[in-house]
């Protein structure tokens, strides 16, 4: 298991619950910046693809642009691959997409849709605006989730960081979230939370919210990281009540402990050594974050500036 995937044995357990719920149309999770939303998601589909399902992701990074349906096309791209090779004979699975997207395939490719041997003899299709593109796109989405319910599997298709696009985009997605149960598709949306409400809803959607780790929990990772959980132990109570909750934020202490040989084992047992630890910031880790940003190519670091700015 992963180490971000530690302490969330009940949000894995109902994320299959609801991705097994014919009633489930969209699951949203949600949480802050360094809380594992990705990790744990992408633990649970990777569970689904393995049981069967056709499984696609894609993920909106910030200021995505003229890219702003490449994450959609991504997803897309992901599931149809996946129920391709499930086929015995895949050139006639290509022909049969072929047949049922007819002039759909040309827009999707124009959008970023990549799929080999269906895609690269599409014609030329220009998209106009986005809100002129998000409606043909739509219709062509939906086609192309039409051919894959002949496979009779369910079809799940995972979008990280999906507020950061467009609105144009975000509606199309609300309105295949709509048209899911139809089309026999769940969304798995992944969100910061902050401090907005959720940005889709209804009957048929469920919402996951993940806060930080509790002190078990936050032992249990950070001796995962360091050697056991005494060890963990001993990092924790170093640490104090004012400890790092969030898996990212837990896993960079322990780095930084390990990269300083602050965390010793002696006949007493585990313990942080004060001088070798004193440059950590306790209980936070800023000079060991400007550090290695310091060290950091000038592009990276831009990225970096960037990031923190306005979004993770």
């Amino acid at each position: 298991m992963s180490g971000l995937l530690i302490g969330r044995e009940g949000e894995r357990a109902q994320l299959h619950e609801w991705l097994a719920d014919p009633d489930v149309q969209a699951i949203v999770v949600r949480g802050p910046a360094g809380c594992g939303k990705t990790a744990l998601v992408q633990s649970v589909l990777t569970d689904a693809l393995l049981t069967g399902s056709l499984v696609g992701a894609g993920k909106y990074a910030e200021g995505v642009g003229d890219a702003a349906f490449e994450p959609v096309m991504a997803a897309l791209s992901g599931a149809v691959n996946v129920a391709l090779e499930k086929l015995y004979d895949p050139e006639a699975g290509v022909d049969s997409l072929r047949g049922a997207l007819g002039a759909g395939l040309a827009v999707l490719a124009a959008a970023g849709f990549r799929v080999p041997g269906v895609t690269e003899r599409a014609a030329n299709a220009p998209l106009a605006g986005r809100a002129d593109a998000a409606a043909r796109l739509s219709i062509a989405a939906a086609q192309l989730l039409r051919w894959l319910r002949g496979f009779g599997a369910p079809v799940v298709l995972f979008f990280d960081d999906w507020r950061r696009a467009p609105p144009e985009v975000r509606k199309a997605l609300s309105d295949l979230a709509a048209d899911a149960d139809r089309l026999e598709l769940t969304l798995v949306m992944a969100e910061r939370d902050t401090g907005s409400d959720p940005a889709m809803a209804g009957p048929h959607v469920r919402t996951l919210t993940l806060d930080g780790l509790g002190p078990a929990d936050q032992v249990r990772l950070l001796g995962r990281s360091l050697g056991g959980d005494e060890a963990g132990a001993a990092a924790a109570a170093w640490l104090g009540p004012d400890a790092p909750t969030l898996p990212f934020d837990i896993l960079e202490v322990a780095r930084a402990l390990t990269d300083a040989d602050a965390l010793v084992a002696d006949d007493s047992g585990w313990r942080v050594v004060p001088a070798r630890a004193g440059g950590l910031g306790r209980p936070e880790t800023g000079a060991r974050v400007v550090r290695r940003a310091a060290a950091l190519p000038d592009a990276a670091r831009r990225l970096a500036l960037a990031a923190d700015a306005w979004g993770d």
